[in-house]
């Protein structure tokens, strides 16, 4: 260091005389790690940007769980949060509108995205783990048949039963029918049928077939797939309730 420094370090910083020249080298790394104003800034608003879109999932979320219209969300709730922000709290709700979407569009958008990410979870559980299936038909108002399907499985101890699919039934409800879009849907997730341990508790008609020939029809389909298949877990609760 020239003298002219050290006479300068002595006068203004005398407790910093006498340090080492590795002391001011990480005084000068701190300092270039400090952000600067304007990165402060950014970070903060960006900071905002992700709690509103996270904001916008979770009510988007709470729409869905509610079953109401999608609607509701630009209609009646962005309204009392409005109400909220202007009466309780005095501050304008533009901005945090403005940071939180809740148009038909974007609830809807919301809605089908968490539903894949839902979707894609439990296949890619379902992969690797055995569960019981369960079959059941209902039909909507406008007289169109769905067939839903239920998986049962055991995940961290607790046993855990989840919506796989809803199909409709273009065509008809007869067991074939039924049994080829378990097939196509089982094969796009990749969802191996062996892992399903329990087969479905049928109660499709098969139109010209008893009761119990129709059980019995989707039960042999199941079990030529899976022979590791239960017998009982094929047993349709009709059948249990006849027998008493």
């Amino acid at each position: 260091m020239k003298p002219r420094l050290v006479d300068h370090l002595k006068r203004l910083l005398p407790d910093k005389a006498n340090r080492t020249i590795s002391y001011f080298l990480s005084l000068r790394d701190k300092l270039n790690k400090q952000p600067e104003p304007d990165n402060m800034l950014l970070s903060t608003s960006q900071v905002e940007e992700e709690d509103g879109l996270r904001a916008s999932y979770n009510i988007s979320f709470l729409i869905a769980k509610s079953g109401k219209a999608r609607t509701i969300g630009e209609e009646l709730l962005l309204p009392v949060v409005t109400e909220v922000f202007n009466t309780v709290l005095h501050k304008p709700a533009t901005d945090i509108i403005k940071k939180s979407p809740l148009s038909n569009d974007a609830v809807q958008r919301r809605i089908d995205e968490m539903g894949k990410d839902t979707e894609g979870a439990l296949c890619s559980l379902l992969k690797t783990t055995q569960f019981s299936l369960h079959l059941d038909e209902s039909v909507l108002p406008g007289n169109e048949a769905l067939l839903l399907a239920y998986v049962r499985f055991i995940k961290d101890e607790h046993m855990v039963q989840e919506l796989l699919f809803a199909r409709e039934l273009m065509t008809d409800t007869k067991e074939e029918s039924t049994f080829r879009i378990l097939k196509e849907v089982f094969a796009a997730k990749k969802i191996p049928l062996t892992n399903a341990v329990g087969p479905p508790y049928p109660r499709l008609l098969v139109p010209g077939l008893s009761a119990y020939n129709q059980v019995a029809c989707a039960k042999y389909r199941i079990i030529c797939k899976q022979p590791a298949c239960f017998p009982l877990c094929t047993t349709n609760r009709h059948e249990i309730a006849y027998s008493y």
